[in-house]
């Protein structure tokens, strides 16, 4: 895999393409991923896509809404 024989510590992927098994091929690299939920992907549907899928971490303008969806109070 391109990513393993570059040595990369993690990976960015457009939020309309993160998947579990997209997360998890990654994660068996030991390879984070940070899904890309900027513009018109910074949206709860794609914040609950990323989380459901494992991204490790969600690139957003929004953190606050974000971490309000993820704890269910918002």
């Amino acid at each position: 895999m391109w990513a393993q024989s570059n040595h990369l510590d993690a990976v960015e992927i457009d939020a309309p393409e993160v998947a579990a098994e997209v997360c998890q091929a990654f994660h068996t690299l030991g390879i984070k991923v940070q899904a890309k939920n900027l513009g018109d992907w910074d949206r709860p549907e794609y914040w609950a896509k990323a989380i459901a899928a494992g991204a490790d971490w969600i690139q957003t303008d929004l953190p606050e809404e974000v971490l309000a969806h993820a704890s269910g109070t918002g």
